[in-house]
């Protein structure tokens, strides 16, 4: 049984201070195992003084047996035999995925026929079949490598603009007609209230293949990522600190060494608390031994012993300017 101590607030002021405070600090000045009782109760006297600190380990004994890590890091089988870009592609999106895209895509558009006013030179809809989907996402890959001033310039007649097979794949009407009814989700049966509804089942499961295909090693960390955006959406941030100032704001889980992330969730605009983002974003890994590094953002008494209980061993940082920290654990 392994001991931890972890120094928290009175009940009474972590309510109201909870965001402004917070430390673990296992075998450092705070608990070294070394230290003899009267050192925790020299550290008890000075808390009872300030009325403000007490420590979990004397009081609560809280004692936290943290499991072993023993999986084998590295590519579960299958990744380490492809050859070709498109097979990795394959892993994400295989033939079950694009022909669910086909089926609701085809319900989308029957489901809405009624708003339409249709006119003679308009193409007639066709339900979308395997080859067609597969051409319309290869189309899409297409254009995020080769820029164009304008849609219609792919399917331009002009040979120095123009792209001639794109008219053996597809109409530019055909494109068109696709794109505007393309959809991941059944609307009679999904959350309208989250603002991710229309790609959720997507994101989700994009992050379980992922997380199948890899088997990260102990260190795992917390941090942000901004994914870029120039557009309208609600979800868009200004981060003046990062690189990237405006887009998505994403929380990640990944690999500490190598980057790879297991993990995430998109900041949704609502004003979520650090235990549920970091709940969301550990919970797979939970008891399996793993060690969360995080920085000052995520570092409070709560998300800190949250971690634990849940036999994670925590690498946290904190400034030493933090609100109400005790002197003897400011470190310089």
């Amino acid at each position: 049984m392994q001991r931890i101590s972890i120094i928290t607030y009175d009940k009474e002021l972590s309510e109201s201070t909870e965001s402004d405070s917070s430390i673990l600090e296992s075998g450092s000045e705070c608990y070294d195992e070394s230290d003899d009782d009267s050192g925790c109760d020299s550290y008890e006297s000075e808390i009872d003084e300030e009325n403000i600190w007490k420590t979990y380990t004397r009081q609560h004994k809280l004692n936290v047996n943290l499991p072993k890590y023993s999986n084998k890091p590295g590519n579960n089988q299958g990744i380490d035999g492809l050859k070709a870009p498109i097979e990795f592609f394959q892993l994400f999106f295989s033939d079950h995925i694009f022909q669910e895209i086909c089926k609701l895509s085809d319900k989308y558009y029957h489901s809405k026929s009624y708003k339409r006013q249709y006119s003679s030179h308009k193409r007639k809809w066709k339900t979308p079949d395997l080859p067609t989907m597969k051409n319309f996402f290869g189309i899409l890959l297409y254009m995020g490598i080769v820029k164009k001033p304008s849609l219609k310039d792919y399917w331009s007649k002009n040979n120095l603009f123009g792209t001639p097979f794109l008219n053996d794949l597809m109409s530019l009407d055909h494109f068109l007609q696709i794109r505007k009814n393309l959809h991941f989700v059944d609307e009679d049966d999904c959350d309208k209230n989250d603002f991710l509804y229309k790609v959720r089942n997507l994101i989700d499961y994009m992050i379980v293949v992922s997380r199948s295909l890899y088997n990260p090693e102990k260190v795992l960390t917390v941090d942000e990522a901004m994914i870029k955006f120039n557009g309208r959406s609600k979800l868009k941030v200004y981060m003046p600190l990062k690189p990237t100032k405006y887009g998505f704001k994403a929380y990640i889980l990944a690999e500490a060494s190598s980057g790879f992330v297991l993990n995430w969730q998109l900041h949704n605009g609502k004003r979520n608390s650090l235990i549920s983002i970091l709940d969301n974003l550990t919970d797979p890994f939970a008891g399996q031994g793993y060690r969360i590094s995080m920085d000052r953002f995520y570092t409070t008494l709560s998300t800190v012993s949250n971690l634990t209980e849940k036999g994670f061993e925590v690498l946290a940082c904190i400034t030493k300017n933090r609100a109400k920290l005790l002197p003897k654990c400011k470190m310089k």
